[in-house]
């Protein structure tokens, strides 16, 4: 496989989908983008970790294609398998291509397999072919909580606080570190904002923590406790007991267009300054990518042409 065009040995992370819940294409969300979860981290050898496969994963196999780099062989690490971090799959180019290899990984979906649930909304009921057509040699494992060795990276998983065992990641991976907090809720509901010790476990002194941060604290309260996504004041306060440098809010609430999104960056800074923290806090942007150096645990935002269909 193609590595990136990259000498320094960063580690890259980029969004390819940040919504929540359903896609959300429109004007209203050009600016952040409304497909969904889909995040790879890339090491300096060309090593591809996948953070779910919404609808942002055709995006990147696209990107793929049109980069030249396959064949490839990648780690999809799954947080569940609801339909928003799944739907991408279908519609995932390198998927069909034989020479390419896919390590799917994730908690069992309540009592179907992994690969059952995957295959499920390929059945005849939904779509119109099912995953036998795919050519990639794919491959399926279920990862319980603990510490597992994938390929270049130490990845420790934890279950989350959301409907449907969810799981969250840690990714360590050339001397960086990423976590991943999404779906995930207050476990005291709205009236105790007290860091879920799981997502502590991922996301202590990680040099980049993305955590959903679907909701303002007022939604969360008035109507959406027991949907399994975080408030604001929930996010910040995890970030800064993590003592991270850098908190990226994730999984937007489809409702949420870019004049909404950006006055709530700018409402968890401000919450995050009367806490008295410096925390770096951006919301995550489709063909954004973060480069960590080993060296230096500053994110460096780089923008990246995401191609468009052919």
């Amino acid at each position: 496989m193609k590595q990136l065009d990259d000498a320094s040995g960063a580690v890259q992370v980029k969004f390819w989908g940040v919504r929540g819940s359903i896609p959300t294409p429109g004007q209203q969300t050009a600016k952040y983008g409304g497909n969904t979860s889909c995040v790879t981290v890339e090491g300096p050898d060309g090593a591809v970790y996948i953070l779910d496969a919404g609808s942002g994963l055709r995006v990147f196999g696209m990107s793929m294609v049109a980069d030249g780099r396959l064949p490839m062989t990648a780690y999809l690490l799954l947080t569940h398998t609801h339909w928003d971090h799944i739907q991408g799959l279908p519609f995932f180019i390198p998927a069909f291509i034989p020479g390419n290899r896919l390590n799917i990984y994730g908690s069992k979906a309540g009592d179907w397999e992994l690969q059952e649930a995957l295959a499920g909304q390929m059945s005849d009921r939904y779509f119109p072919v099912s995953m036998d057509v795919f050519g990639a040699d794919l491959a399926f494992a279920h990862l319980d909580r603990g510490v597992h060795e994938l390929g270049a990276a130490t990845v420790r998983s934890a279950p989350l606080n959301h409907p449907g065992n969810c799981m969250g990641y840690r990714l360590e991976l050339a001397g960086c570190t990423v976590a991943a907090v999404w779906d995930e809720e207050p476990l005291g509901g709205p009236d105790d904002l007290t860091p879920n010790p799981n997502a502590l476990e991922l996301a202590r002194g990680a040099d980049v923590l993305i955590h959903d941060a679907q909701y303002t604290d007022k939604e969360y309260a008035e109507a959406k406790v027991g949907w399994g996504h975080s408030p604001l004041g929930y996010v910040v306060t995890t970030a800064i007991a993590a003592e991270v440098p850098r908190l990226v809010l994730f999984h937007h609430e489809p409702l949420h267009a870019d004049t909404f999104l950006d006055a709530m960056v700018e409402e968890a800074r401000e919450m995050a300054g009367e806490m008295g923290s410096d925390l770096e806090i951006t919301a995550a942007q489709e063909g954004i990518a973060i480069e960590i150096m080993p060296s230096n645990p500053e994110a460096i935002l780089s923008p990246s042409a995401v191609p468009g269909p052919s």
